[in-house]
């Protein structure tokens, strides 16, 4: 099974999220943009795991996380992976409490690393992927955009629960099917 570990995003972010896409692909051209009605906040993605790793996850999922409560996050600013200047990948920031999102964050590994499965090697950036550049040679008029767009800053949500996902690949993209679920608390 092909999954990952997201915080759901509320209709009224992925509407914002929408505006902003509609900002960018005004100025930007070599994009394919995420479809917002998807959009999440991944915290793990795994690729395929087996099925007895992943009934461990899904129990581990619906254990919940302590970390001291629901979290206050936005979406905030814009930038681009591994390079601004040639982005590959286009993302929105996430910002508010971003402190305790990555507490969050260092103890799903923890509980992961527990099961057996090998930490994430990067360091946890979180954000919000808005799109993805066609060919290799980056996104074209990124940076004007980015300029265009530099205070930009999403409303406030309250994340207060983790979700596992299967991804399922098919001829029309992705499609996320909800495996367990698990308070933030």
């Amino acid at each position: 099974m092909r999954a990952f570990i997201a915080i759901e995003l509320p209709q009224g972010v992925k509407e914002e999220l929408a505006g902003l896409i509609a900002g960018l692909k005004r100025e930007t051209v070599g994009v394919r943009w995420t479809d917002v009605r998807k959009m999440h906040l991944t915290l793990r993605f795994f690729g395929d795991i087996g099925q007895g790793l992943t009934s461990r996850v899904e129990e581990l999922v619906a254990g919940g996380f302590e970390v001291g409560g629901p979290l206050d996050l936005c979406a905030s600013g814009l930038g681009g992976f591994p390079n601004p200047g040639r982005p590959r990948l286009i993302w929105t920031g996430v910002g508010g409490e971003v402190e305790r999102l990555k507490t969050l964050f260092a103890a799903l590994e923890g509980k992961l690393a527990a099961l057996g499965v090998t930490r994430e090697a990067r360091p946890f950036t979180p954000h919000l992927t808005l799109g993805r550049a066609d060919a290799a040679d980056g996104v074209q008029g990124f940076e004007k955009a980015k300029e265009d767009l530099s205070g930009w800053q999403g409303s406030r949500w309250r994340a207060d629960e983790v979700v596992l996902f299967e991804s399922i690949l098919g001829p029309g993209g992705a499609r996320h099917v909800v495996r367990a679920r698990g308070r933030i608390l």
